[in-house]
């Protein structure tokens, strides 16, 4: 009995910690637009942007097994939906952004009855044609999407750039606390148990089919929020910035690096990645995708399963942390 009291006081302190450290970063992170320069602002609203990106190609790519390459075109939809509501529409801001992420639910909506009669590989490399689809779409509706120039935003840059921020924030922890809800509730455990065996998972009382149509939708719901934000920040659009190869498999590489299927592995992972990236971007300018590519492959090579999930990392913070979660 004395033990058991000792270890429930020692579970309430560390949930105590857990509660006081989360709400110190959240407050550090609230105040950092007023004491750093533009550029590290930029930086920390990039990793904020992928991080959301990434947990939300997590909730298909790794909760449900499927693995979604053409995740980044929910992302574009809503950024491509926000600009063109904002430039020919004369929209506000707040509602262009919100009918983006809009846009991209209904359309992972449509997208998943024909995808999801799909598996494996064929299920990836048929979702990788929406990325094709959409930049064709993009590059030849050049009336209403601007084409390959694109479109320039109204707004100036400097002025989005804090608003960009703290919407940025407040969309990554709504993500969060979703993915923790999912990855701690019914509707994750549904999802682990069609990852593991979808026949087994429809005997109990699973209707597979709906919970992947939810699960994309919820995923697309947050990759048009996030992808809208990007693009009212840096203030223009083109297949470039939105469409491109290194911006729609990011969170595919990104989720992997952390430890794809995991609550903590996308968070890690995106910030990991994108403090990386912008490092080798800096200090070896021609090379810095030589650089990250032979990263990514050591990775690979030496930690299959993601930082997150490494044995030699398995006495660490983010491993315990991933345990206590």
């Amino acid at each position: 009995m004395v033990y058991l009291g000792g270890l429930t006081k020692n579970m309430s302190r560390l949930k105590h910690i857990y509660l006081l450290s989360t709400l110190l970063i959240l407050l550090i992170l609230c105040i950092i637009p007023l004491v750093v320069s533009a550029y590290i602002l930029r930086v920390i609203f990039i990793m904020f942007v992928f991080i959301t990106f990434t947990i939300s190609y997590n909730i298909v790519g790794g909760y449900l097994g499927y693995v979604n390459l053409g995740h980044g075109a929910f992302f574009a939809l809503g950024a491509y939906t926000f600009v063109i509501l904002v430039t020919k529409f004369k929209m506000p801001i707040l509602p262009s952004i919100l009918m983006g992420s809009v846009a991209a639910t209904v359309f992972a909506g449509l997208v998943s009855f024909p995808l999801f009669r799909l598996r494996g590989a064929y299920f990836s490399i048929a979702s990788w044609g929406l990325i094709i689809l959409l930049n064709q779409l993009a590059i030849n509706l050049d009336w209403l999407t601007g084409g390959v120039w694109g479109v320039q935003l109204p707004i100036p840059s400097a002025e989005a750039s804090i608003p960009a921020y703290y919407s940025a924030l407040c969309i990554m922890m709504f993500s969060i606390v979703t993915s923790y809800i999912i990855y701690k509730g019914g509707f994750g455990l549904a999802l682990f148990g069609i990852r593991e065996d979808e026949r087994v998972a429809a005997n109990f009382g699973v209707n597979p089919f709906k919970y992947k149509c939810l699960s994309m939708m919820i995923a697309a719901f947050f990759a048009g929020l996030i992808g809208a934000v990007y693009v009212f920040n840096i203030g223009v659009i083109n297949p470039s910035t939105v469409l491109s190869i290194d911006v729609s498999l990011a969170p595919v590489v990104m989720a992997l690096v952390g430890g794809v299927g995991t609550f903590t592995g996308p968070i890690v992972g995106a910030a990991v990645l994108t403090i990386l990236q912008e490092i080798l971007w800096t200090k070896t300018e021609y090379f810095h995708l030589l650089t990250y590519g032979v990263i990514l492959l050591l990775v690979g090579l030496f930690m299959p399963e993601g930082l997150v999930r490494s044995k030699k990392l398995s006495r660490g913070i983010i491993i315990r942390w991933e345990k206590r979660v």
